[in-house]
């Protein structure tokens, strides 16, 4: 903001310096060029010679408070904005200047009174409102904050700078539901922005709706997939979810994009030791249910029926996937298991011992809900087959 209020004096500096110009303005053109070179001190010495001729130039005082920011000489540049001030207390880029100087100084209520003075010029000044807003949320006061930003959406009721800004005040609040309706608000207004899905996934994460959140994490990936952020919270959230497997995967796209974050090598090697420690339990406390004996009960159950309605190619590729898959899933290929059971199931979903087979392996890939979802199914098939019950009281034991 400071920068663009430099860059509107310069200008007005420039609409100064034509081919007739008196000797005060000739000073400030020569100050102009030298500040637009970054030869502050030099240009100082030239607004100070335009001061000496004319000590109410208000463009050669600005052009010297300019450069003194430039210089780091804050409060050097805050007592020429305080000059040109008592030759002209009406004009709002110096109070602007003033007010944002004294927030560099820390001096929050100085930089208060500068806004209010603007207000008191330009009552629907946003810039102003803006600035107290975040003012009052640096000195710890978010209810005038979220005034400010209000006052701002009451002069533009789409204003998306101030919607997000009184979100995020609402959000730092834990008022957590007032803020999703503000984020909510600008997605309705059609804001498409990488830090609105970051900071709505985020607020989703902290009440608890993970699947949500995943949601708003991959509408932002989806403008930016190499998004360290948006790739670290997704990982993050998976894990809070107890998807360890999608965790690693996106633990590991963030430290490609930023090797040196340290939370996602740990939060990374922590999910792959609750992976082992899942395999483990599901070892310990299932020794009945053997992959063997689940073949044996297989080849009694995918017998077809007479009046089956599958082709003899649809049964023998029925049946070439589900043995491909118990053969995966024994040697301890999970992913390309599930493959062959979701290619059986397509072919036929009324077969129990493939929700079955399917439900174990989502088990051993840490998938536990879908598991859960599969046992069910399977169970709804065949409701008196003891293994299918015995696999389901596991899943729900893993999920307690």
């Amino acid at each position: 903001m400071k920068n663009i209020l430099i860059a509107i004096s310069i200008i007005f500096l420039l609409l100064s310096c034509d081919n007739k110009k008196t000797l005060v303005e000739q000073y400030n053109c020569n100050g102009l060029n030298e500040f637009l070179q970054e030869k502050y001190p030099s240009a100082i010495e030239f607004f100070e010679k335009a001061i000496k001729i004319d000590n109410k130039n208000i463009v050669a005082y600005n052009g010297k408070a300019n450069s003194l920011l430039k210089l780091g000489k804050t409060e050097d540049a805050i007592e020429i904005y305080n000059k040109i001030i008592s030759i002209n207390p009406n004009i709002i880029s110096i109070y602007e200047q003033l007010g944002l100087s004294y927030i560099k100084l820390k001096k929050y209520q100085l930089a208060l009174d500068s806004f209010d003075k603007i207000i008191k010029i330009n009552k629907n000044s946003k810039e102003a409102y803006s600035n107290k807003g975040m003012i009052y949320n640096i000195i710890g006061n978010p209810d005038m904050a979220i005034d400010s930003y209000n006052k701002m959406i009451e002069i533009n009721s789409d204003d998306r700078y101030a919607i997000y800004c009184k979100g995020l005040i609402l959000m730092q609040m834990t008022k957590y539901n007032e803020a999703l309706m503000e984020f909510d608000k600008l997605l309705e207004l059609g804001d498409i922005d990488i830090k609105l899905y970051q900071t709505r996934g985020l607020l989703l994460s902290l009440i608890g709706k993970y699947v949500e959140a995943i949601e708003s994490y991959n509408d932002g990936l989806k403008i930016d997939p190499n998004s360290k952020e948006l790739n670290f919270n997704k990982a993050e959230t998976l894990y809070n979810l107890g998807k360890y497997n999608e965790a690693i995967d996106f633990y590991n796209k963030t430290l490609k994009l930023d090797p040196n974050n340290i939370e996602a090598k740990i939060k990374r090697d922590d999910s792959y030791k609750k992976i082992g420690e899942t395999t483990k339990k599901v070892k310990a406390i299932t020794p009945k249910i053997q992959l063997e004996t689940n073949r044996k009960i297989t080849n009694e159950t995918l017998k077809f029926k007479d009046k089956t309605t599958l082709s003899i190619a649809e049964q023998k590729n029925l049946t070439y996937y589900y043995n491909s898959g118990v053969r995966y899933m024994e040697d301890g290929y999970y992913e390309r298991a599930l493959y062959c059971f979701n290619k059986a199931l397509s072919i036929d979903a009324t077969k129990a011992e493939l929700y079955h087979t399917k439900g174990l392996t989502l088990v051993f890939l840490d998938k536990l809900n879908e598991g859960n979802v599969c046992l069910k199914e399977a169970i709804k098939l065949d409701p008196n087959n003891k293994a299918y019950i015995d696999t389901l009281k596991m899943i729900n034991f893993l999920l307690n």
